[in-house]
């Protein structure tokens, strides 16, 4: 059985996040809607500019539609709902 860990931070989670990426190539994060991940995922990118250097490639829904819709301009094809693509 696996171990459930309790943190006291989102700051917490993402500096174990960090600590598991020292030892593997990805960690993959599972939750419901409402539970925090894009705050989780802020938290995660700030903790990578130490040093004034920046690590992580901030990506979610609204970074998604923004290159769908510049592929759509530069491709000359309709710009369609997410659902159309799937």
């Amino acid at each position: 059985m696996s171990k459930i860990d309790k943190f006291e931070s989102l700051y917490k989670i993402a500096q174990h996040f960090r600590d598991d990426l020292n030892n593997k190539d990805m960690v993959l994060f599972f939750a419901y809607n409402g539970t925090g991940k894009t705050r989780l995922s802020m938290e995660f990118k700030e903790y990578g500019k130490q040093n004034s250097e920046r690590d992580t490639l901030y990506f979610n829904a609204y970074t998604e539609d923004c290159l769908m819709f510049m592929t759509a301009l530069l491709t000359r094809e309709p710009h369609q709902p997410k659902e159309a693509y799937q």
